[in-house]
């Protein structure tokens, strides 16, 4: 009252939480399961699959793109420790229910124009905690989740926890612009995107950023359907902040400010 409007919702549709880890007689990766019209907190802590560390690989920013690949390609879950990792390719999430989880916070800068991280039409994938920056050369897009439309799978879905990303120039090396096309796209159907920030820098190590500088066309990029987000938000992108192609999608708070160096 007397604060501006408000929406209450009965309960939200689909809910996944971000991926964690514990100590318990050793390291577990938690991967939480989806949730359906759910009010309130989840009441124990017992719903989520428990990965042992045997299955997951710890890489640091001292490893080579084509390493990490490596473990990958053999069905590891990855955790990325802190750190900035410049890739030379893409990292590929190609199995069901893989995980990427970042930490504190792991920072993801492609080279040569690829997208940071691509993940096949396979059900169940979690990207979380990660900053994700644009390169010294034109990316189609910095996430891909989901190399063509696919309609993916409502009792498995697919989750982007806690990923950020930004365009501009942040480090003392860094004078050349950087640019991507778009920051997310997200190709895959039954996806919840829960916390994203998604910021074509309105000023960055040089002072403010003119003239269209480190480009950046879309922001976010919804191709499947059925996709839910919670806490969506995208600063001054020169093309559509946020396009919105998937069917039935829904969206729980979203933010957006427009470019300040455009007329």
């Amino acid at each position: 009252m007397n604060g501006g409007p408000n929406t209450t919702v009965d309960a939200s549709p689909l809910v996944v939480e971000k991926p964690y880890i514990i100590y318990d007689n050793g390291y577990k990766l938690m991967r939480p399961n989806a949730e359906y019209n759910k009010v309130g907190p989840t009441p124990n802590w017992e719903n989520a699959d428990v990965i042992d560390f045997s299955q997951v690989y710890v890489a640091s920013d001292t490893d080579s793109t084509s390493t990490i690949n490596a473990k990958l390609s053999e069905g590891l879950h990855l955790v990325l420790q802190p750190g900035i990792y410049k890739l030379t390719e893409s990292l590929n999430v190609t199995y069901t229910n893989q995980v990427v989880l970042g930490l504190g916070l792991a920072t993801l800068i492609p080279q040569n124009g690829n997208p940071a991280i691509k993940v096949s039409n396979v059900d169940g994938v979690r990207i979380a905690g990660l900053l994700l920056e644009a390169g010294p050369y034109n990316s189609d897009s910095l996430l891909q989740f989901g190399s063509a439309f696919n309609y993916g799978n409502y009792y498995n879905p697919g989750a982007i926890s806690d990923v950020f990303v930004r365009a501009g120039r942040f480090y003392q090396n860094n004078v050349e612009h950087v640019a991507t096309e778009k920051m997310i796209e997200v190709n895959t159907g039954n996806v919840v995107i829960d916390d994203i920030w998604l910021w074509r820098a309105d000023h960055d190590l040089y002072g403010p950023v003119r003239n269209s500088e480190n480009p950046v066309i879309t922001g976010l990029e919804v191709n499947g359907p059925n996709v839910v987000g919670y806490g969506l938000a995208v600063e001054h992108v020169l093309g559509d902040m946020l396009s919105w192609n998937g069917d039935n999608g829904k969206s729980y708070f979203y933010q957006a400010e427009f470019p300040y160096d455009v007329t």
